[in-house]
């Protein structure tokens, strides 16, 4: 339980007190335990899972299938939970509960909800859901240091290996800095933020001769 409450069992049911006595939330859960790092409450009735506040306050009501139970520092208060296969974000500061039009759901990333597609692509979502940078790249990496977020592809050699390999760069609210693309012949071409050609501005020397 979180600092300054404790849990109370009336019968079959879990209620909250705070370190006076008094009771916060009367005994209604199924199951009753802390989150994140001590930082807010989690509880289940029938099954479903709800949240409280460090307050003992009520965020939601028992409405999720699964929530994220990661630390509420690093995720920037938020919470990530599922209802069936719908994806949602909980504001634990202000209570909103947003639905998201996204696959899966993987925490917050340095001020960015990370999601996916079906098919394994992933990208950026700001903290209210709208999309950042779009769910395109097997992986994505945030360097805090330069302010950019780096875009790989995992390439694979003759011998089977796989690797990753640095594909486009953005900034931290999404603006394309640079990306790579391939022409049909399978040369490449650097583009800069606007999608225009950097280098080379004919790439056919470049492409691959037949052996």
């Amino acid at each position: 339980m979180i600092p300054g409450f404790s849990w109370f069992l009336n019968g079959e049911k879990y209620g909250i007190v705070d370190a006076q006595g008094n009771i916060v939330q009367p005994p209604q859960y199924d199951e009753i335990y802390s989150g994140g790092d001590e930082e807010f409450i989690v509880y289940t009735i029938n099954e479903k899972f709800g949240i409280l506040n460090a307050q003992g306050e009520l965020v939601t009501q028992a409405l999720y299938d699964e929530v994220d139970l990661g630390s509420l520092a690093r995720n920037a208060g938020l919470i990530v939970g599922k209802r069936g296969n719908e994806s949602w974000v909980i504001n634990t500061k202000t209570k909103a509960q947003t639905k998201v039009p996204y696959a899966d759901l993987k925490g917050v990333e340095n001020g960015y909800i990370k999601i996916s597609t079906p098919d394994g692509k992933w990208g950026f979502a700001d903290l209210e859901g709208k999309e950042v940078i779009a769910p395109q790249w097997p992986t994505l990496k945030v360097n805090p240091a330069l302010n950019v977020v780096f875009a790989y592809e995992q390439w694979q050699n003759d011998g089977g290996d796989t690797f990753p390999v640095l594909r486009a760069a953005y900034t931290l609210t999404g603006k394309p800095v640079f990306s790579v693309k391939s022409i049909e012949c399978g040369a490449e071409q650097l583009l800069d933020s606007q999608g225009k050609v950097v280098w080379p501005q004919d790439a056919t020397p470049f492409c691959p001769k037949e052996e």
